[in-house]
């Protein structure tokens, strides 16, 4: 007898018995079975692996965008104390023009006050009399 795979339906049919048949029958059914319920579970197992897969990218995902929205965050507070900077200069830069002008401003009052001391000396050499001058 040529092994089972070998043999034609004819040869098959004629070298075995129906119990053979039944046996042989019954065999490739269960195997058949049995191969089944093996892809089934390889298949769960995969749905299921992948599954845990998404489930671990959503997760990543979901970090990446919290960092992202963190480093937006912190970019925005650098630009509002960038702009708090520019604020304070500009308000150094007025006081700064603010002292400049009172120092002009105190310039100018030393030399009013200057001007009328030499006034004021000068009315005083007019109204003494002239023989004190002349000793």
């Amino acid at each position: 007898m040529t092994p089972l795979g070998y043999t034609d339906h004819c040869t098959l049919k004629e070298n075995l018995s129906s119990e053979q048949v039944v046996v042989i029958y019954n065999s490739l059914k269960t195997k058949n079975i049995s191969e089944n319920n093996a892809m089934t579970d390889l298949e769960s197992y995969l749905k299921a692996e992948n599954d845990q897969l998404r489930a671990e990218n959503n997760q990543l995902i979901l970090q990446l965008d919290q960092a992202a929205l963190q480093l937006d965050q912190a970019a925005l507070q650098l630009d509002q104390m960038a702009f708090q900077l520019d604020q304070a200069a500009l308000q150094m830069e007025q006081m700064t023009l603010q002292m400049e002008q009172m120092t002009l401003q105190m310039g100018r009052a030393e030399l009013q006050l200057q001007q009328a001391t030499s006034q004021l000396d000068q009315m005083t050499l007019q109204s003494k009399p002239r023989f004190f001058w002349n000793k």
